[in-house]
Parts: C-alpha cells; structure tokens; sequence
C-alpha cells in the first residue's frame, strides 16, 4: 500500500474558514518523507509506525492490520507548529469511475472524479461526513475518517485532508510568545489525535458494507466488566433490532417531553424498502413524529415489533411509549 503525504503552503487570507486559497496545489509544496519505520507483530494484530517531521512539526502514523477485521487503521498523532500549510494524504488506487459515493448525514451522495465541466471542477475537495468509496461492479475501496471531513477523489486518488493551519476568522490577537501566537490566530495548531481507515471491498458501498464498517470505526463497541450477579435478561440480546441491513437504527433516546423513547431510523442504500423494528422494552404504542418531535399521527398498539415502510434514504422518526 503507497500513501504520499504532502504539505501545501496555503494563505487563504481573511476568509479561510470559507474559501481555499486560489490554486494552491499548483503552487509551494513538499512531500514528507518517512524518517523511522517500525513493525511491530502481537499475536492477531500487526502494526508498522512511520515517523514524519515538517519544520518544528512531528507526525506518526501507525497503519494496523488485525486478523479479524477487513480495514487498515491508521491511529494518527500530529504535533502541529506550522501556519498556513493544507496537510493532506493520498492513497492511489486501480478502480476506475466517473463517481464517487460519499456519505452526508442520513444519506449518500455521488460525486464526480473528474473536472470535465465548471460543475464538476469546482468540486475539487469534497466535504463527506464518515467515508467516501470509489468503486466499479465488481470491487472497491473505501476512505473512512473520525472527525475529518475534506476529501478529494480526482485522479484515480482517494485523498484526506488531515490539517488546515489556516488564519482564524477575527481580529489578530497578539502575545508575546510565538507558539501562543499560533496557537491564538491560526487553527489546526498543537497536538491532535485521530483515526482514519483504508477499507477494500467486494461490489459497491451497499454490497461491500462500507457504512457498517464506517460505524464500527466511529463508535466501537464499550466493553463493561461486571461481575457475576442474578438478573432476567440472557446473556445476548439486543434491545432494539431491525431486519434489514439498509436500514440504520440512527438514533434512541429518551423524548425531550420526558413521554418515551425516540427511535430514530433512515433508509442507507436509496431503495424502497419494507422493515421490522422489534424491541423488547416494555413499550407496546407506537407514534410517528418528525425531527423535532412533535405528533404526526395518533399513536398505534405494537407488540414488541412494527413494520415500517421507507423511501429512499427516508428519515423515519418514532415515538414508543408503554
């Protein structure tokens, strides 16, 4: 697997936190040369670390293979000293498309791997919210990010923007000391922690289980130690539960009205498709509500379970309550 990381010198003045700077990537830039690599072999998992320095800067990305998992994590640490700089790392790639698929919130959009009209050349970096996947018929790969949410997918690349040390929005505030300086005016600047994921699949995102992997990566599971005591509950359940795989459980919480449980859902792959929610709460009526909780229909007696119709990419809202 090839990365390339690569700093661009970027001033996009006032108004950074909206606009990059015009035609940036053709201008100052430096590609970052590993300095150290280790490898590391603990029993299932397998870890190489590669370390960078830019100027006053330190990176380390530990790229980690495990047995059981079908994604290249990479735990990233950066420590961060230098201003107007756009930090990015690109993987090239062998599939071919004239589309990408990138996912907002509740939802996928397609965009464009080429800049072939105005349209399609201003979406030169991307903003996507947990992946993006570049895949044909048979094969593809996924980009999977936490907390990072600018990515490029032209030139037969999938590409993370990992930092933009650019000038705050406001006032200069001045101080006497350099790095406090940096720290008060420019953003993106110390240290900082994250996790990005490199995931090959088989068919397309839906196929492939992109947005599976992309949960599994964002909010892993907690594991509580507790020590053996009596209950009634068996040793596997799940609370809630739906039928189908493109459906996503987005969201349960207790309602703002202190009146039951909201269960928030959303249709993943852009099908029609039928559903059913089952759970095993004490709760048996079941209401539609929208985002805001507010009543859409009168409440309906379900025991334990409802079927559910969705259109594509449909947000369904719920309201249980015993």
């Amino acid at each position: 697997m090839h990365s390339e990381i690569r700093a661009y010198h970027e001033d996009a003045g006032f108004f950074a936190a909206w606009d990059f700077a015009s035609n940036y990537r053709d201008g100052e830039s430096y590609v970052l040369l590993a300095e150290k690599m280790t490898t590391v072999i603990s029993g299932p998992k397998t870890t190489m670390t590669l370390i960078y320095h830019y100027n006053s800067s330190y990176l380390r990305f530990a790229f980690t293979l495990t047995q059981d998992s079908p994604r290249v994590d990479v735990q990233t640490f950066i420590d961060w000293h230098e201003p107007n700089v756009s930090l990015k790392v690109k993987f090239p790639v062998s599939v071919q498309t004239s589309l990408a698929q990138c996912q907002i919130q509740f939802g996928v959009i397609d965009r464009p791997t080429h800049s072939d009209d105005s349209f399609a050349f201003a979406k030169d970096e991307i903003p996507a919210h947990h992946w993006v996947d570049l895949s044909d018929q048979e094969t593809g790969i996924a980009l999977i990010a936490k907390n990072k949410y600018g990515y490029r997918v032209k030139d037969q690349t999938l590409e993370l923007t990992l930092l933009r040390s650019q000038h705050k929005p406001g006032e200069v505030v001045k101080t006497d000391n350099y790095d406090n300086f940096l720290i008060n005016n420019f953003a993106d600047i110390g240290k900082q922690k994250f996790i990005f994921s490199l995931f090959p699949h088989h068919g397309d995102y839906r196929v492939g289980g992109v947005i599976n992997q992309a949960y599994i990566m964002n909010h892993p599971l907690q594991v509580v130690p507790v020590k053996p005591h009596p209950g009634e509950l068996p040793p596997s359940l799940s609370f809630f539960a739906i039928d189908t795989n493109s459906v996503i459980i987005e969201t349960i919480k207790l309602a703002e009205d202190g009146d039951g449980i909201i269960v928030r859902l959303y249709e993943s792959h852009g099908l029609e498709i039928s559903a059913m929610l089952s759970w095993v709460c004490n709760y048996h009526y079941v209401q539609y509500v929208d985002l805001q909780e507010n009543k859409l229909d009168d409440s309906f007696y379900c025991n334990q379970y409802c079927n559910l119709e969705f259109k594509p990419f449909e947000i369904i809202t719920l309201r249980l309550t015993q």
